[in-house]
């Protein structure tokens, strides 16, 4: 919302497209997070599977699949993964 405030300002736009809309409130009932046991669950299925690589990479990190997916061995270091890009 304030990119499109700094826009108008700016007058690189003429209107702010989100005026008007209201922002999300409480939280989405069918979303839910992994609890400790789900969390080894997923660990131990993926430990098992020869696929297992990228969903951990999604478990460890936040990252979405299609960051992990677009990930090339120079955005990996032994301390940091860089995300460039998404395909």
């Amino acid at each position: 919302v304030q990119i499109y405030k700094m826009l108008v300002k700016n007058n690189i736009v003429t209107r702010n497209p989100m005026d008007g809309i209201a922002a999300p409130t409480g939280s989405d009932p069918d979303i839910r997070t992994f609890d400790l046991d789900d969390i080894q669950k997923i660990i131990a299925h993926t430990a098992e599977n020869p696929n297992g690589i990228p969903i951990l990479g999604m478990l460890y990190t936040g990252c979405r699949f299609e960051e992990i997916a677009a990930l090339m061995w120079n955005d990996i270091s032994t301390e940091t993964i860089t995300i460039q890009k998404c395909h």
